[in-house]
């Protein structure tokens, strides 16, 4: 700051020289320095801290270097930095009930120093609280209700920022729904994994799901139905629902959980004409892996019931 000309007025050929004080005759604050000292120029400089925030009245004398001296006061306020609260970014977007969602903040200062304190972030129902290390941060909260929630930030200000509020941004939380796949003698692999925490998944999540069977054991069906083979199976999930992978063993074509002589006989039957093929599990028929339903099938699985397979 540079004192205005006509602040002081001598005559011609006068040359004034200036000090300052605070107005109580206190010197002034380590921060504040004349440019130079005790000189002629009447410039103030200075870069005040954090604790230096308020307001300062300040004695400048003028001196014509003869004993002539005369004094003026002005005022000096140190503000705070003005700030600029921003929720960047809110995920997932939307969220499933009970599932976390992370909050990404940033506290503009339009250039000035990066902010210190804290920000509390969240609607109503649920928040949480950004410790700032610099202008940005993030943090977590669940929100426990489905449904529209408005979010908004709200920076709490510090010594020497300005406290300010973001505009409210809107997260939607909608039901999730499970998937419950049992798979005896055998396995499935999910794509996608649950999208909603845990084993749940968002509406309308298309969900494939592969069947894997166990050694010596054949994929024959999504939920006991032998009509129902193609693997991966694609789901789309609007409801909790419940799917069983139904894997049978080799040769145990009549189902009953077990191969022994009775799925021989059944086998030959089928061959011989004596049974109608629609009464057996067929995928498990060619026991041997030949691409072939026949009797080197029948066989196999005598062999096999008396040890000798």
């Amino acid at each position: 700051f540079t004192l205005p000309q006509d602040t002081f007025q001598a005559p011609a050929g006068v040359t004034l020289y200036f000090s300052a004080t605070l107005s109580n005759g206190s010197p002034l604050p380590s921060w504040i320095t004349t440019y130079p000292d005790n000189t002629t120029s009447g410039r103030f400089t200075g870069l005040p801290a954090a604790s230096d925030v308020g307001s300062y009245v300040v004695k400048v004398t003028a001196s014509d270097g003869n004993g002539a001296i005369v004094s003026d006061e002005f005022s000096l306020t140190i503000n705070k930095v003005d700030t600029i609260t921003k929720i960047t970014s809110i995920s997932p977007q939307p969220s499933g009930l009970g599932q976390p969602i992370e909050i990404s903040i940033e506290v503009d200062t339009n250039g000035g120093p990066a902010p210190s304190g804290s920000v509390v972030v969240g609607s109503s129902s649920a928040s949480c609280t950004v410790v700032l290390n610099s202008n940005s941060g993030k943090c977590s909260l669940t929100l426990p209700q489905a449904g529209a929630h408005d979010i908004i930030a709200h920076y709490q200000g510090s010594q020497s920022h300005n406290s300010s509020v973001s505009g409210l941004l809107q997260q939607t939380v909608e039901n999730c729904f499970s998937l419950d796949i049992s798979a005896p003698n055998g396995n499935v692999t999910f794509s996608p994994q649950p999208n909603c925490g845990g084993t749940l998944y968002l509406p309308g999540t298309t969900v494939q799901v592969a069947a894997n069977p166990d050694n010596n054991f054949i994929f024959t069906g999504w939920d006991n139905n032998t009509n129902q083979t193609g693997s991966p199976k694609v789901i789309t999930v609007n409801a909790s629902q419940q799917v069983v992978a139904g894997f049978t063993r080799k040769g145990d074509v009549n189902g009953d959980g077990s191969m022994d002589i009775i799925d021989s006989l059944f086998m030959l039957q089928v061959i011989t004409g004596l049974r109608d093929s629609s009464q057996l599990i067929l995928p498990v028929f060619d026991v041997n892996g030949n691409g072939i339903n026949d009797s080197i099938d029948a066989l196999f699985v005598q062999q096999c019931v008396v040890g000798m397979a």
